[in-house]
Protein backbone atom coordinates (compact mmCIF):
# COMPACT_ATOMS: atom_id res chain seq x y z
CA UNK A 1 0.00 0.00 0.00
CA UNK A 2 1.73 3.24 -1.24
CA UNK A 3 0.92 5.66 0.61
CA UNK A 4 2.39 9.39 0.00
CA UNK A 5 1.88 12.17 2.51
CA UNK A 6 2.06 15.91 1.60
CA UNK A 7 1.13 19.33 2.38
CA UNK A 8 -1.77 19.69 -0.68
CA UNK A 9 -2.68 15.83 -1.54
CA UNK A 10 -3.10 12.21 -0.33
CA UNK A 11 -1.60 10.28 -3.47
CA UNK A 12 -5.31 7.86 -4.62
CA UNK A 13 -4.60 3.94 -3.38
CA UNK A 14 -5.34 1.33 -5.82
CA UNK A 15 -8.10 -0.23 -5.30
CA UNK A 16 -8.87 0.31 -1.58
CA UNK A 17 -10.67 -2.33 0.29
CA UNK A 18 -12.36 -1.26 3.37
CA UNK A 19 -9.62 -0.93 5.35
CA UNK A 20 -7.21 1.08 2.97
CA UNK A 21 -10.74 3.23 2.22
CA UNK A 22 -11.24 4.57 5.75
CA UNK A 23 -7.57 5.59 6.03
CA UNK A 24 -7.48 7.07 2.38
CA UNK A 25 -10.94 9.19 4.07
CA UNK A 26 -8.51 10.19 7.27
CA UNK A 27 -5.71 10.97 5.91
CA UNK A 28 -7.23 13.04 2.80
CA UNK A 29 -9.65 15.09 6.27
CA UNK A 30 -6.37 15.65 8.23
CA UNK A 31 -4.22 17.15 5.02
CA UNK A 32 -7.27 19.14 3.86
CA UNK A 33 -8.27 20.62 7.46
CA UNK A 34 -4.04 21.72 7.57
CA UNK A 35 -3.64 19.07 10.59
CA UNK A 36 0.08 17.82 9.71
CA UNK A 37 0.69 21.66 8.76
CA UNK A 38 -0.67 22.92 12.11
CA UNK A 39 1.31 20.58 13.95
CA UNK A 40 4.75 21.19 12.14
CA UNK A 41 4.92 23.80 14.46
CA UNK A 42 5.07 21.95 17.82
CA UNK A 43 2.64 19.76 19.72
CA UNK A 44 -0.99 21.02 19.98
CA UNK A 45 -4.58 20.34 21.23
CA UNK A 46 -7.28 20.06 19.59
CA UNK A 47 -8.95 23.36 20.62
CA UNK A 48 -5.37 24.84 19.66
CA UNK A 49 -5.13 22.85 16.26
CA UNK A 50 -9.11 24.06 15.72
CA UNK A 51 -7.90 27.60 16.25
CA UNK A 52 -4.68 27.49 13.98
CA UNK A 53 -6.81 25.58 11.07
CA UNK A 54 -10.61 26.63 11.19
CA UNK A 55 -11.53 23.46 11.08
CA UNK A 56 -13.76 22.09 13.82
CA UNK A 57 -12.52 20.73 17.45
CA UNK A 58 -14.74 17.82 17.39
CA UNK A 59 -14.14 16.76 13.79
CA UNK A 60 -10.31 17.48 14.63
CA UNK A 61 -10.60 15.70 17.67
CA UNK A 62 -11.99 12.96 15.98
CA UNK A 63 -9.66 12.75 13.06
CA UNK A 64 -6.42 13.20 15.37
CA UNK A 65 -7.29 9.96 17.53
CA UNK A 66 -7.65 8.23 14.44
CA UNK A 67 -4.15 9.54 13.43
CA UNK A 68 -2.86 8.20 16.84
CA UNK A 69 -4.15 5.29 16.14
CA UNK A 70 -2.52 5.20 13.00
CA UNK A 71 1.04 5.84 14.51
CA UNK A 72 0.65 9.15 12.36
CA UNK A 73 0.49 11.24 15.87
CA UNK A 74 1.00 10.91 19.10
CA UNK A 75 -1.04 12.47 21.91
CA UNK A 76 0.43 13.30 25.66
CA UNK A 77 -0.92 13.12 28.91
CA UNK A 78 -1.94 16.46 28.59
CA UNK A 79 -3.75 15.86 25.47
CA UNK A 80 -1.71 18.03 22.47
CA UNK A 81 -0.82 15.93 20.02
CA UNK A 82 2.68 15.67 17.73
CA UNK A 83 3.41 14.56 15.02
CA UNK A 84 5.43 11.29 15.02
CA UNK A 85 9.13 11.15 13.13
CA UNK A 86 7.75 9.27 10.28
CA UNK A 87 5.36 11.97 9.54
CA UNK A 88 7.44 14.93 10.40
CA UNK A 89 9.86 13.23 7.98
CA UNK A 90 7.04 12.88 5.19
CA UNK A 91 6.31 16.65 5.54
CA UNK A 92 10.25 17.89 5.24
CA UNK A 93 11.17 15.46 2.75
CA UNK A 94 13.84 14.26 4.87
CA UNK A 95 15.17 11.11 3.62
CA UNK A 96 17.80 10.27 5.99
CA UNK A 97 14.64 9.90 9.12
CA UNK A 98 12.85 7.92 6.48
CA UNK A 99 15.91 5.83 6.17
CA UNK A 100 15.84 6.03 10.20
CA UNK A 101 12.54 5.28 10.22
CA UNK A 102 12.63 2.36 7.69
CA UNK A 103 15.13 0.75 9.97
CA UNK A 104 13.07 0.64 12.66
CA UNK A 105 10.52 -0.42 11.18
CA UNK A 106 12.90 -3.15 9.71
CA UNK A 107 13.72 -4.02 13.39
CA UNK A 108 10.46 -4.08 14.75
CA UNK A 109 9.55 -6.28 11.62
CA UNK A 110 11.80 -8.63 12.48
CA UNK A 111 10.73 -8.91 15.89
CA UNK A 112 6.90 -9.05 15.19
CA UNK A 113 8.42 -11.80 13.11
CA UNK A 114 9.71 -13.59 15.54
CA UNK A 115 6.78 -13.74 17.90
CA UNK A 116 5.05 -14.81 14.89
CA UNK A 117 7.48 -17.47 14.72
CA UNK A 118 7.02 -18.61 18.67
CA UNK A 119 3.32 -17.68 18.73
CA UNK A 120 3.03 -20.32 15.80
CA UNK A 121 4.66 -23.14 17.35
CA UNK A 122 2.66 -22.99 20.40
CA UNK A 123 -0.16 -22.84 18.37
CA UNK A 124 1.26 -26.34 16.97
CA UNK A 125 1.33 -26.78 20.19
CA UNK A 126 -2.04 -26.65 21.50
CA UNK A 127 -3.23 -27.90 18.32
CA UNK A 128 -1.37 -31.33 18.87
CA UNK A 129 -2.39 -31.65 22.51
CA UNK A 130 -5.98 -30.88 21.69
CA UNK A 131 -5.83 -33.42 18.59
CA UNK A 132 -4.30 -36.25 21.31
CA UNK A 133 -7.12 -35.20 24.01
CA UNK A 134 -9.59 -35.50 21.35
CA UNK A 135 -8.16 -39.31 20.69
CA UNK A 136 -8.06 -40.03 23.94
CA UNK A 137 -11.43 -39.09 24.54
CA UNK A 138 -12.58 -41.58 21.63
CA UNK A 139 -10.44 -44.18 23.07
CA UNK A 140 -12.26 -43.86 26.26
CA UNK A 141 -15.91 -43.93 24.41
CA UNK A 142 -14.58 -46.68 22.46
CA UNK A 143 -13.49 -48.91 25.79
CA UNK A 144 -16.85 -47.43 27.70
CA UNK A 145 -18.93 -48.67 24.77
CA UNK A 146 -17.32 -52.26 24.72
CA UNK A 147 -17.73 -52.92 28.21
CA UNK A 148 -20.97 -51.63 28.55
CA UNK A 149 -22.03 -53.88 25.49
CA UNK A 150 -20.55 -57.11 26.91
CA UNK A 151 -21.90 -55.67 30.73
CA UNK A 152 -25.33 -55.99 28.13
CA UNK A 153 -24.72 -59.08 26.77
CA UNK A 154 -23.53 -61.15 29.98
CA UNK A 155 -27.06 -59.92 31.99
CA UNK A 156 -29.07 -60.93 28.71
CA UNK A 157 -27.53 -64.56 28.82
CA UNK A 158 -27.90 -64.41 32.71
CA UNK A 159 -31.46 -63.35 32.25
CA UNK A 160 -32.27 -65.98 29.32
CA UNK A 161 -30.80 -68.79 31.78
CA UNK A 162 -32.96 -67.46 34.79
CA UNK A 163 -35.87 -66.93 33.04
CA UNK A 164 -35.41 -70.92 31.17
CA UNK A 165 -34.57 -72.07 34.97
CA UNK A 166 -38.19 -70.24 36.03
CA UNK A 167 -39.93 -71.86 32.81
CA UNK A 168 -38.45 -75.48 34.34
CA UNK A 169 -39.40 -74.58 38.22
CA UNK A 170 -42.94 -73.78 37.04
CA UNK A 171 -43.11 -76.72 34.49
CA UNK A 172 -42.15 -79.01 37.24
CA UNK A 173 -44.21 -77.72 39.69
CA UNK A 174 -47.04 -77.86 37.45
CA UNK A 175 -46.34 -81.65 37.09
CA UNK A 176 -47.16 -82.70 40.70
CA UNK A 177 -50.21 -84.47 41.74
CA UNK A 178 -52.90 -81.85 43.14
CA UNK A 179 -53.67 -82.63 46.49
CA UNK A 180 -53.79 -81.46 49.76
CA UNK A 181 -52.95 -82.38 53.51
CA UNK A 182 -56.60 -83.50 54.01
CA UNK A 183 -56.87 -85.69 51.27
CA UNK A 184 -55.02 -88.16 53.15
CA UNK A 185 -57.29 -87.55 56.13
CA UNK A 186 -60.25 -90.67 56.50
CA UNK A 187 -63.15 -89.85 56.02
Amino acid sequence: MDILLSRASVKELDEPGPCEAHLRLILEAAVRNGVFDALDGGPKTAAETSAATGASERGLTAIMNALVGLEFLTRDDAGRYALTAVSAALLGNDSSALQTAAASVTTASSYVSQQQTFYGQAEDRITQALSEASQASVRSQQDLSDKVDSDVTSSILELTQDSTDLQAAMASYSKLPNTSLWADLPQ
